[in-house]
């Protein structure tokens, strides 16, 4: 199972016979495949839209819930750091604040992002 992920949304199945059709079966076994049921999958969240924000020329992205994500780059020390609605509130890792490069702070505000959204759901359906 992935993060997130229900246990009953996961099936194993095999095909014992070489004919295509599949049988009930266990993770471990021989040539078992899995599959998710889409209806009770984890849902996915969107990937953030990033521009270059027009002051800085550095990324930003709005979410549907209005949450600005800005990367500001430290000129002192060429690294950049994640904002939320001008906050530092994502941590890089090994618990600092500033990322090596750019697509590693995106890939934080997008981990960030994901984060925020699946803790505010129910995984009970």
């Amino acid at each position: 199972m992935t993060a997130g992920e229900r246990a009953d949304s996961v099936i194993w199945m095999v095909d014992l016979d070489g004919t295509g059709s599949m049988h009930p079966a266990s993770e471990g076994d021989p040539g078992a495949v899995r599959y998710v049921r889409e209806d009770l999958a984890a849902p996915k969240v969107k990937p953030l839209v990033w521009w270059d924000d027009e002051e800085s020329g550095l990324p930003a992205s709005v979410t549907p819930t209005a949450t600005m994500y800005h990367i500001v780059a430290m000129p002192r020390t060429g690294r950049f750091l994640v904002m939320i609605d001008g906050a530092i509130e994502v941590s890089a890792p090994g618990g600092g604040i500033y990322f090596e490069d750019i697509d590693s702070a995106k890939a934080a505000a997008q981990a960030d992002f994901e984060n925020r959204i699946l803790s505010a759901l129910d995984g009970d359906k």
